[in-house]
């Protein structure tokens, strides 16, 4: 069995605040925007950077950033600090800690985990999401932050101790094909193959890191990733369908209510 790696992420369990940024349309060169929500969160000394509205923000320890889905930043590593970059996929999260100083960056460690229970944290992201756009108070904005950074640590620390086990290297390499080939028509077969192993032990694999089948962690990829599409408000619904795997928009119809009781159409119309 492999030994885990002895650097392991952690975070302070209290939040001093919470801010987020907000939505725009004036993404200046080298911002950062991406599908899905991220955090970062600021673990020592300053973290200097714009966003839409303010081209000079800065947070101290302890402090974070919550960035919805399509929302920019930019980094301006111009100080002394440490920062995680939290990202949340749809089918995994990364982590990046940034440690920088007045010439820049100076050292980043990445890491990325596929995590069991994804639906109480894409839960907790939905309502921060929600109360960002509601413009909650910032005590109320705290305390969420908190929460899901605490049940962060600890869905890292066990899919941290499962994963580094033996498989997990190959294991974390599964997910991350499906992840990129979520609009092909993928069967748990196609994947063993790919991997050269069999369906038993693709399977095995499964409910040794996250107590789950392949069909279950394929249909949560290929919605979250619909929920994503549909939070941007452009594509047609066949397309959205398409680009997560589903012929039939029909059924694509159904499995979504079924899953978030609401259809595609009303989820846009709330989150776009």
């Amino acid at each position: 069995m492999m030994p885990p790696p002895s650097f392991r992420l952690s975070w302070p369990s209290a939040l001093a605040r919470l801010c987020h940024a907000p939505a725009g349309r004036h993404m200046p060169a080298g911002a950062y925007q991406v599908h899905f929500p991220r955090l970062e969160l600021v673990l020592s000394n300053r973290y200097h950077y714009s966003h839409e509205g303010c081209e000079n923000a800065c947070l101290s320890a302890q402090e974070a950033l919550f960035i919805p889905a399509e929302h920019w930043t930019l980094p301006n590593w111009c100080a002394n600090g440490e920062v995680l970059h939290i990202l949340f996929d749809y089918a995994r999260i990364g982590f990046s800690l940034v440690r920088s100083g007045p010439q820049g960056v100076i050292s980043t460690h990445k890491e990325s985990m596929v995590l069991a229970q994804r639906g109480s944290l894409n839960g907790m992201l939905d309502v921060l999401g929600g109360l960002c756009r509601d413009g909650a108070g910032p005590e109320v904005l705290r305390l969420q932050g908190q929460a899901l950074l605490a049940l962060l640590q600890t869905l890292y620390d066990e899919a941290r101790d499962s994963q580094w086990q033996q498989g997990g290297n190959q294991f974390r390499a599964i997910c991350l094909y499906i992840s990129e080939h979520l609009y092909a028509p993928l069967t748990r077969e196609d994947v063993a193959l790919r991997f050269g192993i069999s369906t038993t032990h693709l399977s095995r694999l499964f409910r040794q890191h996250l107590g789950s089948g392949f069909c279950e962690f394929l249909s949560h990829a290929r919605l979250d990733l619909a929920k994503a599409l549909l939070r941007q408000g452009q594509l047609p619904l066949s397309r959205v369908a398409a680009r997560c795997g589903y012929a039939d928009v029909n059924y694509f119809h159904r499995v979504f209510k079924q899953r978030f009781a609401m259809t595609p159409c009303a989820y846009r119309r709330e989150f776009a």
